[in-house]
């Protein structure tokens, strides 16, 4: 510990389909694919590992001298994509039984986002209340869900339940059947270019159809695409919402501005993401959340903390927020939780 516990905000499990497989009826378990497939090479036969049981897990947050790690799926990710409802829901609830016996084997250390299929509303919610006891510390919400967009009325219960149980929502992104990925014939250029748009999109509808406005206290992450973007996003949304608010975002009653500064959203940063000055002089440090991406092929594991704690760009008080405090605020970990329990040395 540096003083203070280090909290990852967004790593990642490589959960096996054996997972799902031993955890849904048929025909779900006996499919050839579980979830929709896209081709890529992600690691290139050498970029990233696999982390798919705890042991390995708390030797990988060890290594990067992390306290406590807030995790989210791999191939849970692309729960928006998948067409049947029926599929994402039975997928979803394996899922969490999984991840809930994952995270058993040290709940200090190894903290569970729980997945749902909001293609099916009303078991979203029952899924939502369900990983609420399974004792999971936020609910992933994709950027991409298959016939909806985020800011569709019919998700209304979800975001009612959300509130309800005072549980952040983190979206993260998966570059399949996103924005742009029809554009390009290498994934080097996909990946770059749908993270980032994805968030904005989300954001946006979240922002301009009146979900941030309806729900006073939902508390939403936009997590691995740098918060570089974000300054920009929020004045292009206020200079569009100021000629055309009151006619096609009448849901939006403030500057979209006010809503992403109101500290109900918190964006996840890249650890060298030369903007984080800048994002910090427009929206603050209080809302930028340390985030590892472990074991993914991008990931600077097991060297991200070590680099963010060297800038000489931030402040320690800075560096603190971003590492600790802010993951702490977000999903509800007391940091005196965290601290009794500090990484191995």
């Amino acid at each position: 510990m540096i003083g203070y516990p280090v909290i990852d905000a967004d790593g990642h499990l490589t959960e096996p389909m054996t997972a799902y497989r031993e955890r849904i009826p048929e025909p779900y378990s006996t499919a050839r694919e579980l979830f929709p497939q896209d081709g890529w090479d992600r690691d290139l036969g050498r970029m990233g590992h696999r982390v798919a049981d705890p042991e390995r897990e708390l030797a990988d947050i060890d290594a990067e001298g992390i306290d406590t790690a807030v995790l989210f799926p791999t191939a849970g990710l692309s729960i928006g994509n998948v067409r049947d409802p029926a599929r994402a829901r039975v997928l979803a609830t394996a899922y969490n039984e999984w991840l809930h016996e994952f995270c058993s084997a040290s709940p200090e250390r190894i903290k569970g986002v729980g997945i749902v299929g909001l293609q099916e509303v009303e078991s979203a919610v029952e899924e939502l209340e369900r990983l609420v006891e399974l004792g999971m510390v936020a609910v992933q919400v994709p950027t991409y869900v298959a016939w909806r967009k985020l800011s569709d009325r019919e998700l209304d219960p979800f975001y009612a339940a959300v509130e309800r149980l005072n549980v952040p929502i983190a979206v993260h992104s998966q570059p399949r059947d996103a924005a742009g990925t029809d554009r390009f014939d290498k994934f080097l250029a996909i990946h770059a270019v749908t993270h980032p748009f994805e968030q904005m999109i989300a954001m946006t509808q979240l922002i301009f159809g009146g979900v941030l406005e309806r729900y006073p206290k939902l508390k939403v992450g936009f997590l691995e695409s740098g918060a570089g973007w974000v300054p920009y996003w929020m004045d292009r949304l206020d200079e569009e919402w100021e000629k055309r608010g009151d006619v096609e975002a009448p849901l939006c009653t403030r500057a979209p501005s006010e809503y992403v500064k109101s500290g109900r959203c918190y964006f996840g940063v890249e650890c060298e993401e030369l903007t984080i000055p800048d994002a910090i002089r427009h929206i603050g440090d209080r809302c930028l959340l340390y985030s590892s991406d472990n074991p993914h092929w991008d990931t600077d594991w097991p060297h991200s903390v070590e680099k963010l704690r060297k800038r000489d760009d931030l402040t320690e008080e800075n560096k603190h927020r971003i590492l600790c405090q802010n993951a702490a605020d977000f999903y509800g970990v007391p940091v005196s939780e965290i601290a009794a329990v500090p990484a191995q040395s």
